[in-house]
C-alpha cells in the first residue's frame, strides 16, 4: 500500500476513478457515506453535540502535549500516539493484514477477526515520507477485504471502517465503505494539535471528536459482533441510502422498499413503494440538506405539488422528504395518458396557456403566512400533463422571504424570474 499511496501512482488509478474519494473531484459517488451508514452520520452529530467528560479533556490535553512535540521519525511519533490512545481506552491491533505481510500503523478488528473497523495511518510530519496517509488508509482497507475469506460484495452491508490519519501534529478522520468500489469521505475538519493554551473552543472540539470516536468504535464493534447475512436475488438495490422506513405526521412508522432501478440517484432522489399496503403505494424519497415542508405543503394544497407524506430529520444534517411519486414520461411520443413531462422539453409557444396559472400560484405562495419563495423557478422544476395541469417540484431552496437563502454557487439563479415562460 505504501507504494500505491504515492500521489504519482495513486493519480494513475484515479483516471478510472478506482477509489471514490473525491480526488479528483469527479471521483465521487452521488450518495455520501453518511447516507449509506448511519454510524458515520451519528459520528458527525456527536462531534457537534457530545458533552466531553473529565476523562475526555484529560486525554486531549495529554494528546496535545505529546503530539505537538518533534520526533526523530514516524515510528517514534506513532508509538507515542498509540500509547496515548491506549491510555484513553482504545486498544489497537498490531497484526499483519492477513497473509499480505503488510502492517498498518495499527487497526481494530472485529471480535471474529473477519472485519476491520478502524485503521490508523500516520506520518512524522506534514510532507514527510512519500506515501499520502489518507490514500494509504484506503489501500489498507481494500487489502483487508481482498485478503478476507468472505466474499464482501455478497454481504448485506457496506463494511464501514473509520480511518484516523496522523500527519505531524495534525489529525484527520475519514470513513470508508465498499459498494462496487471503495468509497471514502472525510468526516470532520482536520484538527491541529498545537493550539494556544487559551483556545478553549479548539480543546472542546477535539474532546468532542475523540468522545464521538469512542462511541463510533463501540457501534462498529456491535455491528460486526452479529453475523452479516448474504444478499439474496430478491434483495433491494444495495447502493440506496440506509433508511427503510419513515414516520408520518400521525407518528406512524411506515416501511418501504427501493425500486431496483434508480434513474435519479445522482440527484439523491429515489423511488420505491410502501410495504404492508394491500397494493403498495408508489413513493418518491428525496434526501436533502435544506427543504421547506411549509412551502411544499402549501403548493400541494393547491394541487400543484405531489402530496408531502413525511419530512424526517436524519443524523449528519440530512432530511428525508417522502412524497407521492409522479409518472414522469421523458421518452415516449405521444405522451402516456396521465403522465407528466418536463416543462423544459416543451416549446415556449406551448407554454403560454400555463403562464397565468403558474404566476398565480407563485403569487399566492409569496402571500402565504407572511410570504414564502420557492427559490429556484427554472423550467426544469415544472412538469406538465397533456391537459396542461402542472406540478412544481424541488423545494430545496424554498423558505420565508428575506430569510437569506442565497448560497455560494447558486448566485442569481435562486431568484431568477420566470422569463422562460414568455
Amino acid at each position: 500500500p505504501s507504494a500505491g499511496a504515492k500521489p504519482s501512482a495513486f493519480s494513475m488509478k484515479q483516471d478510472q476513478q478506482e477509489y471514490l474519494c473525491n480526488r479528483p473531484h469527479r471521483a465521487a459517488d452521488p450518495v455520501p457515506i453518511t447516507l449509506l451508514e448511519p454510524i458515520f452520520a451519528e459520528f458527525m452529530d456527536d462531534c457537534q453535540k457530545y458533552e466531553p467528560t473529565v476523562h475526555d479533556n484529560d486525554f486531549v490535553l495529554q494528546l496535545l502535549e505529546k503530539m505537538a512535540s518533534f520526533y526523530p521519525n514516524e515510528l517514534a511519533r506513532m508509538n507515542t500516539f498509540r500509547q496515548v490512545l491506549q491510555d484513553y481506552g482504545i486498544i489497537l491491533n498490531a497484526s499483519m493484514v492477513g497473509s499480505t505481510g503488510c502492517t498498518t500503523d495499527r487497526h481494530i478488528l472485529s471480535t471474529n477477526g473477519q472485519f476491520v473497523l478502524m485503521i490508523i495511518e500516520g506520518k512524522n510530519e506534514i510532507g514527510s515520507g512519500t506515501a499520502e496517509p489518507f490514500m494509504e488508509a484506503m489501500l489498507y482497507y481494500r487489502k483487508f477485504m481482498e485478503d478476507s475469506k468472505i466474499e464482501m460484495a455478497r454481504l448485506r452491508s457496506f463494511i464501514p471502517c473509520i480511518h484516523i490519519i496522523v500527519f505531524g501534529a495534525c489529525i484527520g478522520f475519514s470513513g470508508s465503505v465498499f459498494t462496487e468500489k471503495v468509497q471514502s469521505d472525510v468526516l470532520v475538519p482536520i484538527i491541529p494539535l498545537f493550539w494556544h493554551s487559551t483556545d478553549l473552543h479548539m480543546q472542546v472540539m477535539a474532546a468532542r471528536t475523540f468522545g464521538a470516536l469512542k462511541i463510533a468504535v463501540e457501534k462498529l464493534t456491535k455491528l460486526y459482533s452479529h453475523p452479516i447475512p448474504s444478499l439474496k436475488p430478491e434483495d433491494p438495490y444495495l447502493k440506496c441510502p440506509y433508511p427503510r422506513s419513515y414516520t408520518n405526521s400521525a407518528s406512524f412508522i411506515q416501511e418501504f422498499s427501493y425500486d431496483e432501478t434508480q434513474i435519479l440517484r445522482d440527484r439523491l432522489i429515489f423511488f420505491g413503494e410502501t410495504i404492508g399496503d394491500a397494493a403498495g403505494s408508489k413513493i418518491c424519497m428525496k434526501f436533502v440538506r435544506h427543504y421547506s415542508p411549509q412551502a411544499h405543503e402549501f403548493c400541494a394544497s393547491k394541487g400543484n405539488t405531489p402530496k408531502l407524506i413525511a419530512y424526517n430529520s436524519l443524523p449528519g444534517g440530512w432530511n428525508l422528504v417522502v412524497m407521492d411519486a409522479l409518472d414522469i414520461d421523458n421518452d415516449c411520443f405521444p405522451q402516456r395518458p396521465g403522465s407528466y413531462r418536463l416543462l423544459s422539453e416543451i416549446s415556449v409557444l406551448d407554454r403560454q396557456p400555463l403562464k397565468e396559472t403558474i404566476t398565480s400560484l407563485i403569487r399566492e405562495l409569496h402571500n402565504h403566512n407572511d410570504g414564502y419563495v420557492h427559490g429556484d423557478l427554472r423550467d426544469t422544476n415544472f412538469v406538465v400533463q397533456d391537459d396542461k395541469h402542472f406540478m412544481l417540484l424541488d423545494f430545496d431552496w424554498a423558505g420565508r422571504i428575506f430569510n437569506g437563502l442565497t448560497v455560494r454557487g447558486m448566485g442569481r439563479r435562486l431568484w431568477r424570474s420566470m422569463t422562460w415562460i414568455c
